[in-house]
C-alpha cells in the first residue's frame, strides 16, 4: 500500500511561501540529496547543495554574508533572551522554569519583535490570555497536521477552550 502524501507541504517558517520559494521542489531536492548521500544528510550538505543558484534550495538562504551575519546575531540575541530562570513565588512553594524574556505582541513595531520580562507579561491578564490562545492555536495546528485518528479527540477537546479564550479576549465578535 502506497503512503499518502502529506496534506500540506510547507515549512521553513512559511505558511504561504513567497513566490521565489517552492517548498515541493525544495523537499524533492533534499530527498534527492539524501538519496545520493545514502539516506543521511547534514545541514552542511544542504547548504552546499543550495549554493548553486539553480537549486530550488537556493532562495531559502541569505547569500549576502553581511546580512546573514546580522540575522544570525539577531537569532543569537533571541536565544539569549530565552534563557530560562526558576521562579519560586508560587502557592505551595513550587517552582517553575520560564524564559527570562518573552515576545510582547502589544509592543511590536512594524515588522519588529519586542521582548519584555516574562514575569511582567504573565501578570497582565490580557497578555496571559493572548499567550494561552496562541499556544492553543499552535497545538491545534500541530494536531491537525498529524494523520493519527486518535488525535482528533484531542483537537475536539481543545476547540471549546480556544473559543472561550477568544470570547474573553474579543467578546462576541469572533
Amino acid at each position: 500500500m502506497a503512503k499518502k502524501p502529506p496534506k500540506k507541504i510547507g515549512g521553513g517558517g512559511f505558511k504561504d511561501p513567497p513566490p521565489d520559494k517552492d517548498p515541493e521542489r525544495a523537499i524533492a531536492a533534499i530527498d534527492k540529496l539524501a538519496e545520493r548521500m545514502g539516506g543521511v544528510i547534514s545541514p552542511r550538505d544542504v547548504v552546499d547543495a543550495a549554493k548553486n543558484e539553480a537549486s530550488p534550495l537556493h532562495p531559502y538562504f541569505e547569500w549576502d554574508d553581511t546580512v546573514a551575519a546580522e540575522k544570525f546575531r539577531l537569532g543569537q540575541a533571541r536565544t539569549l533572551m530565552r534563557i530560562r530562570i526558576d521562579y519560586q513565588d508560587l502557592p505551595n512553594n513550587s517552582t517553575i522554569s520560564i524564559p527570562l524574556y518573552s515576545s510582547a505582541w502589544p509592543l511590536r513595531g512594524e515588522g519588529k519583535r519586542s521582548y519584555q520580562k516574562t514575569i511582567t507579561l504573565l501578570s497582565e491578564q490580557d497578555y496571559s490570555d493572548r499567550l494561552a490562545l496562541d499556544c492553543l492555536k499552535r497545538a491545534l495546528s500541530q494536531l491537525t497536521a498529524l494523520p493519527h485518528a486518535a488525535l482528533e479527540d484531542a483537537q475536539f477537546a481543545l476547540v471549546p477552550i480556544r473559543k472561550a479564550l477568544e470570547k474573553r479576549l474579543y467578546g462576541d465578535e469572533t
